[in-house]
Order: structure tokens, then C-alpha cells, then sequence
């Protein structure tokens, strides 16, 4: 159930919410997990109540006032409806600890001429063996077969790839963030030209079969292509190896896909 939304940090209105997904180790829905969003990124602060097969929650309601947040809970545990209150001061925490590092990444990011309205995610030099880390917390990339870098990675063939998982169900917890209207950007090096069509930029639905795919790729001959929903434009635009390159992809749903 969502809170109607108000400042938890000067200048920033968010929402906070509820949705069921799973706890740990559980195949069914049995956990309330705690969202907040200030309608452009989502952070999961984690799961608030999990319900067993004696006491069901039928209802919920986070209750924010006087700087204190509550999870007022109606349940049925088999012998009538039972209602609690419980305060949620280590989440509200957290969800003040990443509002304040949104506020200091938008600073940063401002000053470094990157716009921020509307950024939902940056993947930097934040990574793993298997993970590439967002800059703003809310959703990391997963990593196959690839180098760390000082400022990204360096992505080593075929196998090699970063996936970001938007709008797509981790431990049945939906993660939203992008619409039909969208942009992907990113600054590639390529090493030497391809024998084959490469893309170092896609973005597709999770079902594979789908022809609803955008995506930029550069050729044996130097030039960029794009793709949307099954349709190939070679670009006049070349590149060249070893030069750093902004690319990037903006895709809407009357527009179809512009590249840059």
C-alpha cells in the first residue's frame, strides 16, 4: 500500500510503499517489501512483514508523521482478524540514507555537465567479478566475462557482456524505471573493427521472441547502425578505433528510435 507522497528530505518529494515478493529462501509470496520512489528511481529497502500459513496479512498501511514512519498490519490468524502497529525505524533510516545519496550524486553529476532530470541510473567504475555497480543504488548491472576498468569494463568477446535488468522481476519484486520513452547512453571504446555486425548497445523485452528491440551497432566498415523492432538503418556517422565514442539511444513509443 503506498504513503501519499511528502518530503523526507528537504527538496525531494517520494512515495513509500509495499509490494509482495518473496522472503528468503521461500518460493511463495510471502514478504511485504518496502519501496521508495521519487517517481523517477525505485529503491528497495527491503522486506517489513512476512506472512506464515497461521497469520495472513489481509491488509497494510505505512503511516508517516512527526518524522516517524509505521506499519499499521490487519491479519487473520485463524481465530479472528488481529490489527498491529509497528514502528520502522531502521528503514526510514535507510530510506533517508539514500535520498541524501541521490541529492550528492545529482550534485556530482550536475557538475560534471551530465543532466540529472530524469536520470534513473549510472553505471561507473563501481564493479565486481559479477556485478556493475548504479551509482544511485536502486538497480546494479550483472557482469558475464568481462575486465574491470578504471571508468567501466572492457568487455573481451561474444560471451562478454553487462545486462541492467529494468522492468524486469527479481525474487517477484518488479523493479520500474523506464517507460516507452527512453534514452540509453554510453561512452565505448572499440578496440579494432569486427569481422560481424556488432552491438555494444541493446535494449530488449525480457522474452526473447519479441521484435520490440533498439539497439546500435558498429560494422566491419566503420559505420553505426541501428535496429527498432526488426528494421536496420545504416547511419552516415563512422567511428574509429580505439576513440572513445558517446553513443547512444533514445526510443519512443510514437517516434520510433533516434541515435547519437
Amino acid at each position: 500500500m503506498p504513503s501519499s507522497p511528502r518530503p523526507l528530505r528537504k527538496g525531494r518529494r517520494v512515495m513509500l510503499c509495499t509490494q509482495r515478493g518473496h522472503a528468503s529462501g521461500k518460493k511463495r509470496t510471502t514478504a511485504h517489501c518496502l519501496w521508495v520512489t521519487d517517481s523517477n528511481r525505485t529503491f528497495s529497502v527491503g522486506p517489513v512483514a512476512v506472512d506464515n500459513a497461521a497469520d495472513w496479512m489481509l491488509a497494510s498501511t505505512l503511516l508517516h508523521s512527526d518524522g516517524k514512519l509505521h506499519l499499521l498490519q490487519a491479519r487473520d490468524n485463524g481465530e479472528g482478524r488481529v490489527i498491529s502497529l509497528s514502528r520502522l525505524m531502521e528503514e526510514l533510516s535507510a530510506v533517508r540514507s539514500v535520498l541524501s545519496t541521490w541529492a550528492q550524486k545529482d550534485i556530482f553529476f550536475s557538475s560534471v555537465s551530465t543532466p540529472t532530470a530524469w536520470l534513473v541510473a549510472v553505471l561507473s567504475g563501481a564493479s565486481s567479478d559479477d556485478t556493475w555497480n548504479d551509482e544511485y543504488l536502486c538497480l546494479n548491472a550483472t557482469v558475464t566475462n568481462a575486465v574491470k576498468e578504471n571508468d567501466g569494463l572492457q568487455l573481451t568477446g561474444l560471451e562478454s557482456r553487462a545486462i541492467w535488468p529494468v522492468n524486469t522481476r527479481g525474487d517477484n519484486l518488479r523493479h520500474l524505471s523506464l517507460s516507452h520513452d527512453s534514452t540509453l547512453v554510453a561512452s565505448v571504446t572499440i578496440e579494432e573493427a569486427p569481422s560481424v555486425n556488432t552491438p555494444p548497445l541493446t535494449a530488449k523485452l525480457a522474452i526473447t521472441a519479441s521484435s520490440h528491440t533498439m539497439g546500435l551497432s558498429c560494422s566491419h566498415n566503420k559505420k553505426w547502425e541501428t535496429a527498432f523492432e526488426g528494421k536496420t538503418t545504416t547511419r552516415s556517422n563512422t567511428w574509429e578505433p580505439k576513440e572513445r565514442i558517446p553513443s547512444g539511444t533514445h526510443a519512443a513509443r510514437q517516434q520510433g528510435l533516434c541515435a547519437h
